[in-house]
């Protein structure tokens, strides 16, 4: 019945950190939004070692606008064009998991030029077959700024085209 017996110490490690997983739930990939539409996100953080992760761990970026936010669900508008969405979640240890998306937020309706002549005045009176008749003008468009060139075109009621350009003459 005699026993012997010998002792060592080991030192067991835990597993390495393990990233945590993030999921985007809304809106989906490829999804299409009007222009200054109010766009929620939501979405989730899994760690297998601290389980859900909520709050600033949880963390909202476009490629185009930068950061929008942090949080399970999150509520904003962005500018017109594609975005790539991306929530980022991050454990107590620092590990990282992302989730990707792409949606497209559409550009405003298009809006008409205003025209503006400068000159002649409304009212000016010329003499028939004798005076020259200098035409002055400006265009601006909403989308493309100042217009010039061909996109300006003068003409008459009676007449019919009298020139292109900020500035056209004619003989009355």
């Amino acid at each position: 019945g005699a026993t012997g017996s010998a002792s060592i110490q080991i030192t067991v490690q835990p597993p390495p950190n393990q990233p945590p997983t993030a999921t985007i739930t809304s809106p989906a990939n490829g999804a299409t939004f009007p222009n200054g539409a109010t766009i929620t996100f939501t979405g989730t953080g899994t760690d297998p070692e601290d389980g859900p992760l909520a709050g600033n761990l949880l963390d909202w970026s476009s490629d185009k606008d930068g950061s929008l936010g942090s949080g399970a669900s999150l509520s904003t508008t962005l500018s017109t064009g594609v975005h790539v969405i991306t929530l980022r979640v991050e454990d107590s240890q620092g590990a990282t998991g992302t989730a990707s998306i792409q949606i497209t937020v559409q550009p405003p309706p298009n809006q008409p030029p205003t025209a503006t002549i400068t000159s002649p005045a409304t009212g000016s009176t010329f003499v028939w077959m004798s005076d020259v008749i200098d035409f002055q003008g400006s265009a601006s468009d909403p989308e493309d700024g100042a217009l010039t060139g061909a996109s300006l075109v003068w003409t008459s009621s009676i007449d019919g085209l009298i020139g292109t350009g900020a500035s056209s003459a004619a003989t009355s």
